[in-house]
């Protein structure tokens, strides 16, 4: 395992040096190995690399193949939608929280993930009041 990981990491490094060549063998137990130099008495195989392609080279198809269509643009990729995503889940967390709020059944909540509080009334009716300013910003 231990000369995968090596001959992996020799091909990496060596790999960019460009007009080296890289041979192949195995020995007499069955290992293989990887090396600039090819044994004396060992059969190597030389072994193609080939350069993975140039950032300022267009990639281009093999003939026959169509171009794909450039995927859409996520929230993440404009600024803009991203911001509109988010304003969305906040409505939504806000008109939960409020729904919640004025369950008159409800009592017991858990404030930022803690332990289960009981509120007072007054607790609860700030709360109420704090969760529909987070509707009136987030919701439209």
């Amino acid at each position: 395992m231990r000369i995968a990981v090596i001959a992996g990491l020799l091909l990496l490094g060596l790999g960019s040096a460009g007009a080296q060549q890289i041979y192949k063998w195995t020995d007499a137990q069955g290992r293989v190995h990887y090396s600039s130099q090819p044994p004396r008495d060992v059969q190597a195989e030389p072994v193609r690399i080939t350069p993975p392609p140039s950032a300022r080279q267009p990639q281009t198809s093999p003939p026959g193949t169509a171009q794909q269509e450039p995927a859409p643009s996520t929230a993440q990729d404009d600024p803009a939608a991203a911001r509109q995503a988010a304003y969305r889940e906040n409505c939504e967390i806000a008109r939960r929280n409020l729904a919640l709020l004025e369950d008159e059944s409800k009592r017991r909540f858990r404030i930022d993930g803690g332990e289960p509080v009981y509120l007072t009334d007054e607790e609860r009716q700030a709360r109420i009041a704090q969760a529909r300013e987070m509707i009136a910003t987030y919701c439209e």
